[in-house]
């Protein structure tokens, strides 16, 4: 059983690990930061020309581990779906970092 949350677009997401250590004991970080941005598919916090041309790059081919970004709207394929709902927000930003 998981544990579910609610993100919203356009903002980030803490999960903490709190007492967490390694093999050798040593404490590993505390808590984990990720940006949540839809659209954003190369990872530069900005929905922009550049996520269009990436997308565009892999139109119709398979989904796997590294272009599972691609599909924006999660139907399983990279098509022109993609591209338009990546359209219609472009300019949109991450402008805050991590708390």
């Amino acid at each position: 059983m998981g544990i579910k949350a609610s993100v919203t677009d356009a903002s980030y997401l803490e999960v903490g690990f709190p007492g967490i250590t390694d093999v050798a004991g040593l404490s590993v970080a505390d808590r984990l930061c990720a940006g949540v941005l839809a659209g954003d598919v190369n990872g530069d916090l900005a929905v922009n020309i550049f996520d269009l041309r990436d997308i565009r790059l892999f139109l119709d081919e398979s989904l796997g581990a590294g272009n599972f970004m691609k599909d924006v709207n999660a139907d399983g394929v990279i098509n022109i779906f993609d591209l338009r709902d990546t359209r219609l927000i472009l300019d949109t930003a991450l402008v805050a970092g991590c708390p």
